[in-house]
């Protein structure tokens, strides 16, 4: 439009179109702020306000347009401002300032909204909000061009901070993952019509938490902009690096032809982020895992393609970390499992697909039924019976773990109630509670509500803490622990043996029952040190007056093993299968279970500790006995 109006030439200046009378703005023109200049049709300035003398200074007069404008201004003023004001008198827009005329840049707007007084653009010009119009002195003199002018510098420096604010890491000050996104979608447009799609790599770091625990939060910091510069390095100069957050990142690679440079570039950037980093409080050691995808499909989204490469991220790390993995067809296939399971989960909590199921626990010396361990169940229409580790994350992350977790706490209290009514002795109903449920704040307030509701009796119900969530955070879960026990909820450290843990240390997490690992069991028959290590877990146990209760035991041999060493009680095969909580009073009314090759054994405990020959003696017996 504006090169066919050239082509013709500006149409003269019409008095008749909104000319304003000069002398109309005299007044308003000394007092206002804004800068106001009068000039001829051919930009002589004739008038300036004492606001323009003093933002342009003094020796303003006499000058042109053609001065004080930059050359972008001007070819405006050539090509759009002149055919405005001959159409309709009037015109509205930004304009800039020659780089040489006097700065007028005002750093009262930054630091009135609390942003950094220095420009983001340093060496911008001077921006102004200009009006232009016509004006005339008298009616029937030529007319004249009035320009009211504010300076909007300050303005548009707050917005260029406050937009790199929204697109950048404070950190490091890479691309944040809003950034990113915008990047990705316009490279995924432009790889539709030249070919040439984007590969994207999720990096997390492998071992970062050793560093910022053990050297500090500033030295956390001080390794994650190391990082993200040694990534820099590493890609091309049309690649994009972003922090994700914490310690992930993820490299947008432009124009990939095909997976052969992915992997160079991965490969590279692996060796880079290994190599050590000096801090200020030591010396950081990280690796990284990364996670590459590539577009399978020709209109695949930016969400999409970044959740495929966090799902093959979290593959590499799977397979041994500090390597690299491709999305391949496999992974696609698993996610889109993953993807059907977690839209059949929707359904089957309306439809009361989940049970939950009761593991019998009895006494080693007798086999009556002293406890039960809840868990809960997925009774899938098409794969069966499914554990919680096959649905309990997914679970998290849409949101229904709570409505899960709350499922089986008020199932679990009210088997509690009702298996222990007139009994001396209450059999204990354990709840297995991993580590976002302790620390969440909400577990007590619903156990507490459900005991209260159901006047359970103290020590019918108990938790089940996995040992290395009290390992990680000793403080918190001490704090949690207190409160459920002095609602006499029973407290159980589960796993135990599977990692090094100080006996001494259990009384300090009020707990009076221990559940060893299923691995100290299994190990039983294949080193006499396993026979040993088990007997001195019972002896400790014992002396502190703890209950010792032994996971997973499938044979006769390992049942009379753990007579003669004094544990407490038993679960696993040689008692029983998970039961449903109609089927378990059956069981509570009969006898104690059965054993497949005859009666509960009776053997005696042995009367001193167990020598090395003693050990080695009944590995042997286990092993001929399998």
């Amino acid at each position: 439009m504006a090169k066919q109006a050239e082509a013709r030439g500006p149409e003269p200046l019409r008095e008749s179109v909104s000319a304003v009378p000069l002398d109309l703005l005299g007044a308003w023109c000394q007092a206002t702020e804004a800068l106001v200049l009068v000039c001829s049709v051919d930009g002589v300035v004739g008038y300036a306000n004492p606001s323009a003398h003093r933002r342009l200074g003094d020796a303003l007069m006499p000058t042109t347009l053609g001065t004080l404008l930059s050359e972008a201004s001007l070819e405006v003023f050539r090509s759009e401002v002149r055919f405005a004001l001959a159409s309709s008198g009037r015109w509205v827009g930004e304009l800039s300032l020659a780089s040489d005329a006097p700065d007028s840049s005002d750093d009262a707007m930054t630091d009135a909204i609390g942003l950094p007084s220095a420009p983001v653009l340093p060496s911008a010009p001077v921006l102004l909000a200009a009006e232009i119009f016509v004006v005339a002195e008298t009616f029937g003199e030529a007319p004249r061009i009035a320009i009211v002018a504010r300076d909007i510098s300050g303005y548009k420096r707050a917005e260029a901070t406050l937009r790199a604010q929204a697109t950048r890491d404070a950190l490091t000050g890479l691309p944040n993952r809003a950034m990113l996104l915008e990047h990705l979608g316009a490279s995924l447009a432009r790889g539709q019509r030249t070919g040439l799609m984007p590969a994207v790599m999720f990096l997390d770091l492998d071992g970062f938490k050793a560093v910022n625990d053990g050297l500090g939060h500033e030295a956390g910091d001080e390794l994650l902009i190391e990082v993200g510069q040694r990534l820099g390095e590493c890609v091309r100069s049309t690649d994009i690096v972003a922090r994700f957050g914490g310690d992930e990142f993820v490299i947008l690679l432009d124009n990939i032809a095909d997976l052969a440079t992915a992997q160079q570039i991965a490969d590279r950037i692996i060796l880079r982020v290994e190599e050590p980093v000096e801090l200020s409080s030591g010396t950081g050691n990280v690796g990284t895992s990364i996670g590459i995808s590539l577009p399978n499909v020709a209109d695949m989204g930016a969400e999409t393609l970044l959740g495929e490469a966090d799902t093959a991220m979290y593959r590499a790390k799977q397979l041994g970390k500090r390597r690299h993995q491709f999305f391949d067809d496999d992974l696609r296939a698993r996610a889109k499992a993953r993807d059907a399971l977690r839209d059949e989960m929707v359904t089957a909590i309306a439809e009361n697909q989940f049970w939950v199921m009761y593991t019998p626990v009895a006494d080693v010396a007798t086999g009556a039924l002293r406890a039960f361990e809840a868990g809960l169940r997925w009774v899938h229409p098409k794969r069966g019976l499914l554990g919680p580790s096959e649905f309990m994350s997914l679970a998290r992350e849409i949101g229904v773990a709570r409505d899960l977790d709350r499922l089986v706490i008020e199932a679990s209290a009210n088997a509690a109630h009702d298996w222990n009514v007139g009994l001396e002795a209450p059999r204990t109903v354990w709840l297995t509670v991993g580590v976002q449920d302790l620390l969440s704040g909400d577990l007590h307030g619903v156990i507490a509500t459900a005991i209260e509701s159901l006047g359970v009796a103290p020590g019918s119900l108990g938790i089940e803490i996995p040992l290395l969530t009290l390992t990680k955070h000793p403080a918190e879960s001490q704090k949690a622990l207190q409160s459920l026990n002095w609602n006499g909820v029973r407290i159980a450290i589960d796993d135990f043996g599977s990692d090094q843990f100080a006996p001494a240390q259990l009384q300090r997490f009020y707990s009076d029952t221990v559940k060893l690992d299923r691995r100290m069991i299994s190990s039983l028959s294949k080193e006499p040190e396993a026979v040993g290590a088990l007997a001195a877990v019972a002896s400790v146990c014992g002396s502190l007056g703890l209950e010792v209760v032994a996971k997973g035991v499938d044979k006769r041999g390992e049942l009379e093993l753990l007579q003669e060493l004094a544990c407490t009680n038993v679960q696993g095969k040689i008692v029983s299968r998970s039961l449903q909580g109609n089927r378990v009073s059956g069981l509570l009314a009969g006898e104690p279970p059965w054993i497949a090759d005859g009666a509960w054994p009776t053997l005696k405990p042995l009367a001193a500790a167990m020598k090395k020959s003693q050990m080695a003696e009944r590995m042997i017996r286990l092993r001929l006995a399998a």
